[in-house]
């Protein structure tokens, strides 16, 4: 109320504001399970493996799809894998959701993850033990 003892009018209106650009628009996160590698495993069930014998760059499958921007990255001279999820994928929030075995001849099946021994854990670099091929298992949640 102003002095009159009537509300008083709008005149003027000044409005500030910055512009300030989303870095990515809401996912639905979906789990899935997840394989990093280039060759095709055998068996039953889907997965993938690495060929450790040199230097390259592999995608990423989750639910059997390549995830666009993620990958693994293995450097030979280092025996070395850095995994790369990109902006579509994450880790789960479990206590190993990195599991990583190596193999000096392609099992025939897929392995089962929960028996890896070279590494289990939330790393995402990891350091191989001159393994011919190497199994990356990945419990991660995809954007959608």
């Amino acid at each position: 109320m102003n002095a009159s003892g009537n509300p008083a009018g709008l005149s003027n209106l000044t409005i500030c504001y910055n512009l300030i650009a989303c870095d990515q628009e809401e996912c639905d996160w979906q789990e899935e399970t997840a394989f990093g590698g280039g060759i095709a495993g055998g068996g039953n069930a889907w997965w993938f493996a690495l060929d450790a014998s040199a230097s390259d760059t592999y995608p990423i499958y989750a639910g059997q799809q390549a995830v666009p921007g993620a990958s693994v990255v293995y450097d030979a001279a280092t025996d070395q894998i850095t995994i790369i999820l990109g902006d579509e994928l994450q880790l789960q929030d479990v206590s190993e959701p990195v599991k990583v075995e190596g193999y000096d001849q392609l099992p025939a099946e897929r392995p089962a993850a929960g028996l890896f021994e070279l590494y289990k854990g939330t790393n995402l670099t990891i350091q191989g033990n001159s393994s011919a091929y190497y199994v990356i298992h990945l419990d991660v949640e995809v954007c959608n």
